[in-house]
C-alpha cells in the first residue's frame, strides 16, 4: 500500500507528489505520495497515501522540511501509534478503520484446520451442492494482470452495483472510480470467477503485491443467494492463494461476519495527524468537540465564516519552513 501504482491508481482522488531521500549510491531510498490541500479554507494539509512507517527517514524528512500546518498519515498499525515524530508537535490520532488479515498456512488442510467446525464442514459441502446441481453446466476461471479482460472485470462490478442495489445501499464502484483502478487491475489484479451457463454468476478481484494479496471485490448475482456463491468463490480463491504462495490475505474494507468465518483477525488502523502549526491543532481540537469538522468539508460558507474568525490569530503563527518536492509524471 506504499507504492506508486496504489498512490496514482487505487487512491481516489490520486497523489499529486512524491517525496523522496537518496540512499549512499545514489539510488531512491525511501518515498512517499501526498496530497496539498486546504483544511478548514486556511490552514495547509498535506495528506500521505499508503502506510508509512514513522520512523523512517523520509517522514522525518517531512516534520523537519515541510511548510503545512498538518499532516495526515493514514493506515498506521496499533504498534506504531506511539512513536512522537517531535516533541515540539502535537499528534492527534483516530481509528480508521480495520486489516481483517488472514495468515494463510503453507497447505489448504492447515488453512481448513484454524477455522471453525461449522465453516470448516459448511466450505466443502457448499461446493459439493454447487458440482451436484449444477453438474457440468459451470466453471471455474482464474485471470491474472493483462489476462483480465475488461468485460469480466466489469461484469464483476455490475454484480457488485446489483447487490448494493438490492440491499438499498450505493455501491462505491461507480464507472468513474472503475475507470481508475482498471491500471491496477490488469497490473496486479487476480480474479477469481465462477460462470454458470457462459454467464458470470460470482468473482473476487484481489490486489497482490508480494507475499500479500488485498481482497478489494467480492460480488454475486442474488438470483442464487441460496448457493452462497460468495463463500464458495472465496474459498476457491484462498485455495489459489495459498498454492501461489501468498502469506497473508487482506478482506478489505469494513466489517462482515464472513471475514471471521474465513479466519480473519482484526488489526485496528489509525489516521495520525501531526500539527506543525500550534493553531491548526486548537482549531482542530475545536472541530472535534464541535463536532463540526465534517460540516466544514462540504460547507464553503461555514469554512470561510470560521476562518475568518481565526485569521488574525492566524497571521501570528506563520506556517516555517521549505520543503524539496516533485510533481509525479
Amino acid at each position: 500500500m506504499s507504492t506508486l501504482a496504489f498512490a496514482e491508481s487505487y487512491c481516489d482522488p490520486p497523489a499529486q507528489r512524491v517525496s523522496y531521500v537518496m540512499d549512499g549510491d545514489g539510488e531512491i531510498g525511501e518515498a512517499c505520495f501526498y496530497r496539498e490541500e486546504k483544511w478548514a479554507g486556511m490552514f495547509k494539509s498535506i495528506s500521505l497515501m499508503g502506510r508509512v512507517e514513522p520512523s523512517s527517514k523520509i517522514l522525518q524528512r517531512l516534520f523537519c522540511d515541510c511548510p503545512a500546518d498538518l499532516i495526515r498519515i493514514p493506515l498506521l498499525l496499533t504498534t506504531t501509534v506511539t512513536a512522537q515524530p517531535g516533541e515540539c508537535r502535537e499528534i492527534h490520532f483516530r481509528r480508521s478503520a480495520d486489516d481483517y488479515c488472514i495468515e494463510l498456512p503453507a497447505s489448504v488442510e492447515e488453512y481448513l484446520s484454524r477455522l471453525g467446525s461449522k465453516t470448516r464442514k459448511h466450505l466443502p459441502y457448499y461446493l459439493r451442492r454447487l458440482k451436484r446441481e449444477w453438474e457440468k453446466e459451470w466453471r471455474v476461471e482464474q485471470t491474472s494482470g493483462l489476462r483480465i479482460t475488461k468485460e469480466s472485470y466489469g461484469d464483476l462490478l455490475a454484480l457488485n452495483r446489483l447487490r448494493m442495489d438490492r440491499k438499498g445501499r450505493r455501491s462505491l464502484w461507480t464507472e468513474k472510480l472503475a475507470e481508475h483502478r482498471w491500471g491496477l487491475a490488469s497490473e496486479f489484479g487476480s480474479l477469481k470467477s465462477i460462470h454458470y451457463r457462459d454467464r458470470f454468476v460470482a468473482g473476487t478481484l484481489s490486489f497482490v503485491y508480494g507475499k500479500d494479496a488485498f481482497l478489494v471485490v467480492i460480488a454475486h448475482d442474488p438470483e442464487h443467494d441460496r448457493l452462497n456463491l460468495g463463500n464458495v468463490c472465496l474459498w476457491l480463491t484462498i485455495e489459489d492463494l495459498i498454492a501461489r504462495g501468498i502469506t497473508r490475505y487482506h478482506l478489505l474494507w469494513g466489517n462482515s461476519p464472513y471475514k471471521e468465518q474465513f479466519g480473519a483477525v482484526a488489526h485496528p488502523l489509525y489516521e495520525v495527524t501531526v500539527f506543525m502549526n500550534p493553531l491548526a491543532a486548537r482549531v482542530w481540537r475545536g472541530a472535534e468537540l464541535l463536532r463540526i469538522e465534517k460540516i466544514w468539508g462540504l460547507s464553503n460558507s461555514a469554512t470561510q465564516k470560521i476562518a475568518w474568525f481565526f485569521s488574525a490569530a492566524r497571521r501570528d503563527h506563520p506556517g516555517q519552513g521549505a520543503s524539496s518536492r516533485e510533481g509525479l509524471t
